[in-house]
């Protein structure tokens, strides 16, 4: 079957152009947020994984599983000076308290998680399943420093779940991924 799918393809592969997802870095066996990618990617974002930190591309995805990259403040740093956007997701965010996000942004994990109904638009209009509720870990920032790009209400609470910082010429942003990655 596959080989037929592809004898299907063929005549007009050549005008498809280069294929492209959003750079992300996964170091070899590291863990964390596992399978995060796959969830994003079956949202349809497009995930090009790579074992380096990748330097050449506009936007940069780094989830959990990036920590084990002793350059990765660096490599953030130094790609948010040059203009480049990085989103991070609150996984990463919380291994990297202590360990020098401070100095890129003023965001903080609570430890404490918030929930959310399937609530969108305008005065909140049903998305679905609204008594189950979506948990999220809660992410404190200074709105003079962060500004929520999503966000989720429930119980008239507002919970980040986009967050955008702007550090040098470049964007950071901060998705605060639920506990349970099907809720994507």
């Amino acid at each position: 079957m596959a080989g037929d799918a592809l004898d299907q393809v063929k005549p007009f592969i050549d005008h498809l152009g280069k294929p492209m997802g959003v750079a992300s870095n996964r170091p070899p066996h590291a863990l964390g947020e596992d399978c995060l990618h796959n969830f994003l990617g079956m949202i349809g974002i497009p995930i090009e994984l790579f074992s380096t930190f990748p330097n050449d591309g506009p936007i940069i995805l780094l989830t959990e599983s990036a920590k084990s990259d002793p350059n990765l403040i660096t490599n953030v740093k130094a790609q948010l000076e040059t203009g480049k956007t990085v989103v991070m997701t609150s996984g990463l965010l919380r291994v990297l308290e202590g360990k020098g996000i401070e100095d890129l942004v003023e965001l903080r994990t609570t430890g404490m998680h918030g929930f959310i109904g399937a609530f969108g638009p305008g005065a909140g209009t049903a998305l679905g399943d609204t008594n189950r509720p979506i948990l999220f870990p809660q992410i404190r920032f200074l709105t003079n420093d962060a500004w929520p790009v999503i966000r989720g209400i429930a119980e008239n609470n507002a919970f980040p779940i986009l967050l955008m910082n702007q550090y040098g010429k470049g964007k950071l942003f901060v998705l605060t991924v639920p506990d349970n990655f099907t809720d994507l």
